[in-house]
């Protein structure tokens, strides 16, 4: 397969990496105000589709996720899901990383 079709498999699939993540944003902010409330309350009570002036809580969020934070709080399934959050993240990245340079290079023409 030609670089040139990649591409076209690679847009929708990050398009498709995006609602992933938006939605385990979503679920893992209900999960932590279900199983940890006191942690999600210390965090500043974050969620996916609130705006606020504070960026705050998405930044304790974004700690919880990235820092592996959620080991702390002893729950195996909690802590199993914000680390397939964690490698989506970094597959994401290289994914668009690498289309990227591809286009920026001339390996590939959109």
């Amino acid at each position: 397969m030609a670089l040139d079709q990649l591409v076209w498999i690679l847009f929708p699939l990050l398009f498709l990496l995006v609602l992933v993540w938006f939605a385990s944003i979503h679920l893992l902010c209900r999960l932590l105000e279900r199983r940890h409330p006191a942690k999600y309350e210390a965090m500043g009570r974050p969620a996916f589709l609130r705006m606020t002036k504070d960026p705050g809580p998405f930044t304790h969020f974004l700690r919880f996720v990235f820092l592996r934070e959620h080991r702390r709080l002893g729950d195996r399934g909690l802590s199993r899901f914000a680390d397939g959050m964690l490698v989506l993240v970094v597959v994401y990245f290289l994914l668009f990383g690498g289309l990227f340079g591809a286009m920026i290079t001339g390996a590939v023409r959109v």
